[in-house]
């Protein structure tokens, strides 16, 4: 990216950064998003739970961050928003209902490498002129998410997920919603394995945290009319209640 169209500063924030994955992957060379703001030098406080959400006024949940404690804390989520607070959410691999909101889900559906920007206004895409742009990571064509979010009124952007002629394949990867007095906006764009290394990621990822830490709310945000909670439960196998069955004997590939 070049460096004229590198943003050097960002708005100064009290950020919660729930980013549980370098614990639970310890010991794998695993990029996750603590790493991005480190390097872009935006402070941050680590969290471990959202028992004291009121203190921050921005609240983002790192890759691969959902686990049990995420999940039984929607409530807690959900009034800290409504109050005022600010929440980004990136990519996740695992699939099921977000607890703060009643009809947002992720997806496990097919992988892509095209996906279309619909509201090209919204100051996420700020700089980034072509959707082509997206399908090139690293110069060969990559895949943009590895997963989706259920369709509803806060898509910014939408991809077909399977077959193009069913008309249940379109999803979105990008939303943005208002709920009360805040505001959350969830992507399932790749991005900690691509930030610094291809330029349309890194200035996505960068307009995105800009736009979050300021204290304006897009008009293309959709307010959420409906406040409550999600009643459907993701279930999360705790590992103490997992086996390792050896299958060597019976396959060979």
């Amino acid at each position: 990216l070049a460096a004229k169209d590198q943003i050097t500063t960002f708005p100064a924030k009290k950020i919660a950064m729930y980013d549980p994955a370098r614990q639970k992957f310890a010991g794998i060379d695993l990029k996750n998003t603590s790493d991005i703001l480190k390097i872009l030098k935006i402070p941050f406080t680590q969290i471990n739970n959202f028992d004291n959400l009121g203190d921050y006024q921005v609240l983002i949940i790192g890759a691969n961050a959902m686990n049990d404690t995420l999940l039984k804390s929607g409530e807690q989520i959900n009034k800290w928003i409504v109050n005022g607070g600010r929440m980004m959410v990136v990519e996740q691999r695992m699939g099921g209902a977000l607890p703060w909101i009643h009809d947002e889900r992720i997806l496990l559906m097919g992988k892509s490498s095209f996906m279309e920007n619909y509201y090209k206004k919204h100051p996420a895409f700020k700089g980034i002129e072509d959707e082509m742009a997206w399908e090139s990571p690293w110069g060969r064509n990559g895949r943009i998410f590895d997963t989706c979010l259920q369709l509803n009124d806060g898509f910014l952007s939408l991809a077909s997920v399977a077959n193009s002629k069913d008309p249940h394949a379109i999803q979105s990867i990008i939303d943005d919603r208002k709920m009360g007095k805040g505001e959350y906006f969830i992507s399932m764009v790749s991005t900690t394995e691509r930030f610094g290394k291809d330029a349309t990621i890194t200035k996505y990822v960068e307009n995105v945290l800009s736009y979050i830490l300021s204290d304006t709310i897009s008009p293309y945000a959709v307010e959420v009319k409906n406040l409550s909670l999600s009643t459907t439960p993701t279930a999360v196998l705790n590992p103490a209640d997992a086996v390792y069955i050896n299958l060597r004997p019976f396959a060979n590939r």
